[in-house]
């Protein structure tokens, strides 16, 4: 007998089309997203070439697969007004993609995504624009990802795709500590990646660019009266263009192919002011001037950079505290505060960090490196008293142009830069703090920062025998015209007695490569043209006795540096380097 069978609900994806440049209402974005359903495609009227849609009632959130297709990025904009961030996205869809627009001038206050945050969704971009965003928090808390925060965190097989997009002048602006406190964190000024506990998580990048975006640690809240309290320690930043975290994670892969950055940054915060001699706060390092990775814990993590080109990035620790002066009671003269230290700088382009992860790979292929820069932040002043105390020191700076830090793990990371370009990149040592001034005696300056790897420093994992480093390639490679420069040492304060001597000038090492604890293997480079520069030990201070300038600690191998382990050499130049010790290679380089 004939029958009605009642279907289950069924649904096709549709495609709803914006037709006006309204924050809400119908024919608005916002409106078409909260209609939407998963799969749906998003489409924009041709009528909006041209024209910016500025979001007024905050960000749009969607929790559904979705596919938006702007006009092209030079034709239609979305911009979160400096106000809100323009799109959240849920941690539900099967995937989302972003193409063909503009997203601009977002910002987060609550610390990540200035203009997109996805909470774990497979996510693609497309010949996008993303300018202008930030995030921060008023909170001394660290902000993350300035213009894309992606929270890939205990998910399975999440992708991330960004190719021919363009990122400009996005940042992260972490929270100043508060009383005596810690300054916030900031981690990549354009793209963030918590990739924690998850499984097979990948990203990859291609074709992009990275102009002016920035990653700036939280400097140190000043120490109070009340208590004593120290000056806070400086927020670090790390990744001034890109920061991923993979700890923890199972076999994460991370692919940058035809990518640029340039004149991107990554400052540690400075240090808080210490009171009634309280002691400065510490500065916060700077790592990653571009690109910085953290892969402790991972399993089989991977890391390729492919015809890249990374130039004028920086890598900024941040500068040290002052020192309280001291304040004389009844009972006692008072003691004056020691300055705070300098924060250090690492991969003036590129900081990557295998530390206790298992059987990594690191690869760098047909990249060029030039004009990066990793600087140490300068020591802060010695507070005054009876006795001048003494300054900070300068931050140490490694690697102008890469570094690379290998696991602890027997099964550690295996690393290879081939026929790259590493040229005129420099890392230089901060200035020592100057001495505090005392009334009998002047405080003593701050050590200037050491330098080490003005090109490439490349540190590999301690191990019981030679036979069980692990085995690094550099091969078919140029490293020519780097430095690697040591920090002054500090002035000493002055006393009315005798002022304090000045602080030393730390030694350097490797103008071109300093690499130690690992099985190097070279073929077929050239490292030419490298430089270590001393530094000057500071003035003694003035005083009825003027105080003694600092020592100068000489530097070594213009060239190559090698420390322990095992190195090798075929077909390789190292020639016309300049050191005050052993001018082109400290090494004894056989045969591979």
């Amino acid at each position: 007998m004939p029958h009605l069978e009642v279907l289950e609900g069924r649904s096709l994806p549709s495609v709803l089309v914006v037709t006006n440049a309204n924050d809400s209402g119908k024919g608005s974005l916002r409106y078409a997203i909260a209609n939407a359903q998963e799969g749906d495609t998003i489409k924009f009227s041709a009528g909006l070439t041209g024209k910016t849609i500025t979001l007024t009632s905050g960000e749009i959130f969607f929790d559904v697969g979705l596919d938006i297709e702007g006009l092209g990025a030079n034709k239609l904009a979305v911009s979160g007004n400096n106000a809100s961030r323009i799109f959240e996205i849920g941690q539900d869809p099967s995937s989302v993609t972003i193409a063909g627009l503009t997203l601009k001038n977002g910002l987060s206050l609550q610390g990540s995504g200035g203009a997109i945050a996805d909470d774990g969704a497979s996510l693609t971009l497309t010949s996008d624009f993303l300018i202008n965003n930030k995030a921060t928090f008023s909170l001394p808390l660290g902000a993350e990802g300035g213009a894309l925060s992606i929270f890939a965190n205990f998910t399975t097989s999440t992708t991330v795709t960004i190719s021919n997009c363009r990122f400009a002048d996005d940042a992260v602006i972490g929270g100043v500590g508060g009383p005596g406190q810690t300054g916030g964190d900031n981690l990549g000024g354009a793209i963030y990646v918590n990739g924690e506990l998850s499984a097979g998580l990948t990203l990859s990048v291609t074709g992009t660019s990275f102009t002016g975006d920035s990653a700036t640690g939280g400097a140190g809240g000043n120490g109070i009266e009340i208590g004593r309290t120290n000056g806070g320690n400086g927020g670090l930043g790390e990744g001034g263009a890109v920061f991923i975290d993979a700890g923890s994670a199972a076999q994460p892969s991370f692919f940058f192919s035809n990518d640029t950055f340039s004149y991107c940054s990554a400052t540690g915060g400075a240090g808080g002011n210490g009171v009634s001699g309280s002691y400065g706060g510490r500065g916060g390092a700077g790592s990653g001037g571009a690109l910085a990775y953290n892969a402790d814990f991972a399993a089989t993590p991977v890391l390729s950079v492919s015809t890249c080109t990374f130039s004028f990035n920086t890598a900024l620790g941040g500068n040290g505290g002052a020192g309280g002066d001291a304040v004389a009671t009844a009972d006692t003269v008072g003691s004056a505060g020691i300055a705070g230290d300098a924060g250090s700088a690492g991969g003036g382009a590129v900081f990557a960090d295998f530390r206790d992860s298992a059987a990594g790979s690191d690869t760098f292929t047909a990249d060029s490196f030039y004009r990066n820069r990793a600087t140490g932040g300068v020591g802060g002043t010695g507070g005054g008293g009876l006795a001048g105390a003494p300054g900070g020191l300068g931050g140490n700076a490694l690697g102008g142009g890469l570094e690379v830090v290998d696991s602890d793990l027997a099964a550690g990371t295996q690393l290879t830069v081939a026929q790259s370009s590493i040229s005129t990149n420099t890392a230089q040592g901060g200035i020592g703090g100057a001495g505090g001034v005392g009334a009998i005696g002047g405080g003593v300056g701050g050590p200037g920062g050491g330098t080490d790897g003005g090109g490439l420093y490349l540190l590999g994992r301690l191990a019981d025998t030679f036979d069980t480093f692990d085995t690094w390639t550099l091969s078919g490679d140029s490293t020519a015209f780097n430095f690697a420069i040591t920090g002054d040492g500090g002035a000493g304060g002055a006393g009315i007695f005798s002022g304090g001597n000045g602080g030393s000038a730390e030694g350097s090492a490797g103008g071109g490569v300093w690499a130690a604890a690992l099985k190097l293997e070279i073929f077929s480079s050239t490292v030419i043209y490298n430089s270590v520069v001393d530094g000057a030990g500071g003035p003694g201070g003035t005083g009825f006795t003027t105080g003694s300038p600092g020592g100068s600690v000489p530097g070594d191998a213009g060239g190559l540096f090698f420390g322990v382990g095992k190195a090798c050499a075929d077909n390789t130049v190292i020639f016309n380097n300049t050191a005050e010790l052993d001018t082109n290679t400290n090494a004894l380089l056989v045969p591979c």
